[in-house]
């Protein structure tokens, strides 16, 4: 199957929070586009966000409290895990990720597109469990997920990236891949809501699942 996007550089518009329950906490930033780009690879399209990050992946304290960040990063900006292609930004901005390194809950709207899967790069911190998201489509019904969370400074195994952390003790800086499986409907993908986790979000790409 492949990806039924028929529409390409959609606006849209991100939501980040800094507390959880989403609930009880206000909107710290919401400002910048999304847009949809045709792949290298065909009937993917990866989701730029480059507008929307927050942080630097070199900023302080990126993952958790522990002074860590990533010290090398990505060298090209379009990179391949398990032959998902995924755009990455390399300077500035370039990760989404909660400003006080707890729950990142944040909201991507305005995506109008379909697809069978939607491919995420994550890095988990704070010994974490586990990511909720809710997709919700343009028809208005939803798909609830829970992905589950690795930490990202002692992943030896699993990892579709493991860079230099700043913190020589710590032998990772484990990125890795995720998958969440569209319930077939045809409907087309209106939003991409993170409800809870201890994360970091780096790229987004929708097309075809992954073969098992």
């Amino acid at each position: 199957m492949t990806n039924r996007s028929s529409k390409l550089n959609v606006p849209g518009e991100l939501k980040v929070w800094d507390a959880t329950p989403r609930a009880q906490a206000a909107p710290v930033r919401a400002a910048g586009r999304t847009q949809l780009h045709p792949a290298s690879v065909p009937g993917f399209s990866t989701l730029d966000l480059g507008e929307l990050f927050n942080r630097t992946h070199d900023s302080m304290l990126i993952g958790g409290g522990d002074d860590a960040s990533f010290l090398t990063w990505f060298t090209q900006d379009e990179v391949l895990a398990d032959k998902v292609p995924f755009l990455v930004r390399r300077t500035g901005s370039d990760v989404v990720v909660s400003a006080n390194n707890t729950t990142n809950v944040f909201e991507i709207s305005g995506i109008d597109a379909s697809a069978e899967a939607i491919h995420l790069l994550l890095w988990g911190y704070n010994r974490p469990k586990s990511a909720r998201f809710t997709i919700t489509f343009t028809d208005g019904t939803f798909q609830e997920c829970e992905l589950p969370l690795k930490e990202w400074t002692t992943l030896d195994a699993g990892a579709a990236f493991d860079f230099q952390n700043t913190v020589p003790e710590f032998k990772h800086a484990a990125i890795t891949q995720h998958e969440i499986r569209i319930t077939p409907g045809g409907n087309k993908i209106s939003r991409i809501a993170s409800t809870d986790g201890a994360f970091g979000l780096i790229a987004i790409t929708l097309g075809p699942a992954r073969q098992k």
